[in-house]
C-alpha cells in the first residue's frame, strides 16, 4: 500500500455510501474503480444492498412518518439500489429479491468462496448501513457511527489528587525521623506515613483515636533497613471524631500526633 493509498477500512466505508447514494460524484467513481479491483469489497456492497432491501420491504406505514417521506425517500433508494444491482454488483435484480427472499450470492459477481469472516468492521459497516436506510424510510436525518479498529484509544482521565492536611506537631522516640499527614476520606481517614531510623524486621501497629478515646485500628507495616518506610494507614473514622494517631511498637509509643480538624 502506497503512502497515498487509504486503508482498506476507508474504502469499505466508500463503498457503504456508494450503495445508499451518499458520495459525491467524484467519490462515487472512486468507490467504483475499487469495486472492479477489489476481491471483498462486492461482498459487503451485495451485504448491503440485501440489508436496504430487506428494511425496504418493511417500510413503516404512511400515516406513522408522514406521505412525503415514505414516498420520496424509498424510491430514490430503490433506484440506487436497481444501479447497483444492474452493474453486476448486488446479483439479482430487486424484484427477484423481493420475490424469492433470498439474498444475493457471491456467485452473482463471480467471487464464488471469497469469505471476509477476519475483517471485524463487516458487521459495524452493515449496522450502519442498517441506520442509514432506517433514516431515509421515516425521512428522519441519520448519522451513522463506525468504530475503526485502528482509532485511537482514549485515556481515562485521571483521578482527581486528594487533600494531604499536614500533621504538624508529632511525638517520636530518639533516633527515629518521620513526617506524617492525613486525608480525610468519606470513608475514614487515611494517615500517609514517612519514618526512618525504626528498628529492622520489627512489626509496627498504627492506632487511630478519637474525641471519646476509643480506638481504631489502622493496619500495620515492618520496619527496613537503609531506607525510608512510606506507608498508607487506614482507619475506620472520619476526621471529624479522629483525634490522635500512633504507631506502637509492641504497644509502646514510638511516634504519635494530633490529627488536624477536617477542612469545610
Amino acid at each position: 500500500m502506497s503512502a497515498t493509498t487509504p486503508p482498506h477500512g476507508e474504502w469499505e466505508q466508500l463503498v457503504v455510501d456508494h450503495v445508499l447514494g451518499r458520495l459525491t460524484p467524484a467519490d462515487d467513481v472512486r468507490a467504483r474503480d475499487h469495486l472492479r479491483e477489489c476481491a471483498t469489497c462486492p461482498t459487503l456492497a451485495r451485504e448491503t444492498a440485501a440489508t436496504a432491501a430487506a428494511l425496504r420491504r418493511i417500510a413503516p406505514d404512511p400515516s406513522t412518518v408522514g406521505e412525503e417521506a415514505d414516498a420520496v425517500a424509498p424510491r430514490e433508494l430503490d433506484e440506487r439500489m436497481a444501479e447497483l444491482f444492474a452493474t453486476g454488483i448486488g446479483g439479482p435484480a430487486p424484484a427477484a429479491l423481493a420475490s424469492s427472499g433470498e439474498l444475493p450470492t457471491p456467485e452473482a459477481h463471480g467471487t464464488a468462496g471469497v469469505v471476509h469472516l477476519r475483517d471485524r468492521r463487516r458487521p459495524l459497516l452493515l449496522v450502519a448501513a442498517a441506520a442509514a436506510v432506517a433514516g431515509l424510510l421515516t425521512g428522519s436525518a441519520t448519522t451513522a457511527l463506525v468504530v475503526r479498529d485502528d482509532a485511537p484509544a482514549v485515556a481515562p482521565a485521571p483521578a482527581p489528587t486528594p487533600q494531604v492536611l499536614p500533621v504538624r506537631a508529632l511525638d517520636i522516640e530518639s533516633g527515629v525521623s518521620a513526617t506524617a499527614g492525613v486525608v480525610d476520606h468519606t470513608w475514614g481517614v487515611e494517615i500517609r506515613l514517612t519514618t526512618e531510623g525504626l528498628p529492622a524486621g520489627r512489626t509496627y501497629r498504627v492506632v487511630i483515636t478519637d474525641d471519646d478515646g476509643r480506638r481504631y485500628d489502622a493496619g500495620a507495616f515492618v520496619g527496613v533497613t537503609g531506607r525510608p518506610v512510606v506507608c498508607s494507614m487506614n482507619g475506620a473514622v472520619l476526621l471529624a471524631r479522629a483525634a490522635r494517631f500512633v504507631v506502637l511498637d509492641d504497644g509502646r509509643a514510638v511516634i504519635s500526633g494530633d490529627l488536624p480538624a477536617p477542612r469545610t
